[in-house]
């Protein structure tokens, strides 16, 4: 009754794998790992902005509100090509989209500013014309940038 287990045999020995054996490929590239990091960010940024137009600001009033929206779309949509001409070309495409999901915010922080004739207009029409607008900027803005998120957003 030896409690010890057996002596390992030859059949039996653990082997370690080559991480860089071309027989076992990586399963990601170091691009898709950043990326999914990179993705996460804007996701959040997104639900933030998202949150800042709808419920954060209650006690800012709406004018002050779009001015902030306005003033985070220019910069949004601004870093992009800078970046982009740098070589952080996935963090252009991410903040490029971050800025384009702004313009339907902005929108909607301009139609609570009501200083545009939104009681002659339904709130139908008046979002229509946001997202045309919106995908009327994004196709302009991904012929100037080059960039290939702004067409996605079209």
């Amino acid at each position: 009754a030896d409690p010890s287990p057996p002596p390992p045999t030859a059949e039996s020995t653990a082997t370690w794998l080559d991480a860089d054996s071309p027989e076992h490929p990586p399963e990601s590239s170091s691009r898709e790992v950043q990326n999914i990091p990179l993705g996460l960010g804007a996701l959040l940024l997104g639900v933030a902005a998202v949150v800042f137009a709808a419920l954060a600001t209650s006690s800012m009033d709406a004018l002050g509100r779009l001015g902030i929206l306005l003033l985070a779309t220019v910069l949004m949509l601004l870093a992009p090509p800078v970046l982009a001409r740098r070589g952080l070309t996935s963090t252009a495409e991410t903040i490029a989209a971050v800025g384009l999901l702004l313009l339907p915010l902005a929108g909607y922080a301009l139609w609570a500013v009501d200083r545009v004739g939104s009681g002659a207009v339904p709130g139908a029409v008046f979002a229509a014309g946001v997202f045309a607008a919106t995908a009327g900027t994004a196709l302009g803005y991904a012929r100037w940038s080059g960039l290939r998120a702004p067409r996605f957003a079209t």
